[in-house]
């Protein structure tokens, strides 16, 4: 997901150099040890993300009461969408 993310490259342009101490050397080493630790975590974030989802979603769709009001609140934001839409200048 994030290899072909233009955004993730520039994270990395833009903040890893701040953290990179110089006078220690290896300047390589440190870039791949934060690389590293950036995709530990990530792992980690989205790991727990897509457990959580699962987790919700099971339970909106075992609960037909809550299914029914999002889905009423849903039709209605896109009917107000399409109003919008409708009466818009452009």
């Amino acid at each position: 997901m994030n290899l072909l993310n233009p955004k993730v490259s520039l994270f990395f342009l833009a903040f890893f150099p701040q953290f990179i101490n110089y006078s220690n050397g290896d300047v390589p080493l440190q870039m791949f040890v934060y690389g590293i630790l950036f995709l530990v975590q990530a792992f980690i974030i989205f790991t727990l993300i897509s457990i959580f989802a699962g987790k919700v979603g099971y339970f909106l769709r075992k609960n037909p009461t809550i299914s029914k009001k999002i889905n009423f609140i849903q039709g209605s934001l896109f009917a107000l969408i399409g109003l919008k839409m409708a009466f818009s200048q452009k």
